[in-house]
């Protein structure tokens, strides 16, 4: 198929279960055109199982033109992971109840598509400007923004963990953006295995400080285990590179 016009991402990515966890339920995607995480939901039924299907619907992105206005191509990739996870529920009982987050950046052209459902991250690193991209659909980000928490306190908050939405082949109200890509720009998309665990603070620090997207996402896998990692851990890093 034809490659898509426009800015590429040069990316790498890290995928690791943690010191604490066995299993892995986290799935990534490192393209030239997308980076994607998809993280199980933990204390469902296989979430490695809905975190690897979601990633294999999404992955098509990865070689397809958009066919109609990048909002309403963005909203149809996610609805096709909805369908897919559906499908897998219907033909196996014992998978109901599986679920995953999926916070996903596709390169179109000059064009930025963020798509997000749950409480994975994406990060922008720009002229030495850091913006987090999403917000994540969870119980404390709700008492953040009723002025309940401050980001400090819910970093600590005991259910920081507990998502309100997630991709499991139902109903969802998903997050779709779009902005714009400039050579240079830096982009993560992770688990909240590293944000929970590591402030923004220290992730804007060693995104910024690693020059080379390998050795950033061993620096910020390296940071999550300095805190003890309990839960799976990912990362993608992907520096916007000219045609």
């Amino acid at each position: 198929m034809e490659a898509r016009p426009g800015f590429r991402f040069l990316a790498a990515s890290c995928s690791h279960p943690g010191l604490v966890r066995d299993n892995n339920e986290d799935a990534v995607f490192a393209g030239r055109a997308l980076l994607a995480v998809a993280d199980g939901v933990g204390g469902s039924v296989y979430g490695e199982v809905a975190s690897a299907r979601a990633i294999e619907a999404i992955a098509y992105l990865e070689d397809t033109q958009p066919d109609r206005p990048l909002r309403a191509f963005g909203f149809a990739a996610l609805e096709r992971v909805t369908a897919i996870l559906a499908s897998e529920v219907a033909a196996d009982a014992s998978r109901r109840g599986m679920a995953t987050t999926l916070t996903a950046l596709l390169a179109a052209g000059e064009s930025l598509v963020v798509l997000h459902v749950g409480d994975s991250r994406a990060y922008r690193h720009r002229g030495g400007e850091w913006r987090r991209l999403t917000r994540d659909d969870s119980l404390v980000q709700g008492l953040v923004d009723a002025g309940a928490l401050t980001d400090a306190e819910a970093q600590r908050h005991p259910a920081r963990s507990v998502v309100m939405q997630a991709l499991n082949g139902g109903p969802v109200e998903p997050h779709v953006e779009i902005l714009d890509l400039a050579p240079g720009d830096r982009y993560l998309v992770c688990s909240d295995g590293l944000s929970d665990y590591v402030d923004d603070a220290e992730i804007a620090r060693l995104i910024a400080a690693e020059g080379d997207v390998k050795g950033c996402c061993a620096a910020l896998l390296q940071a999550a285990i300095d805190q003890g990692a309990p839960d799976n851990v990912s990362c993608v890093v992907g520096d916007v590179r000219a045609p």
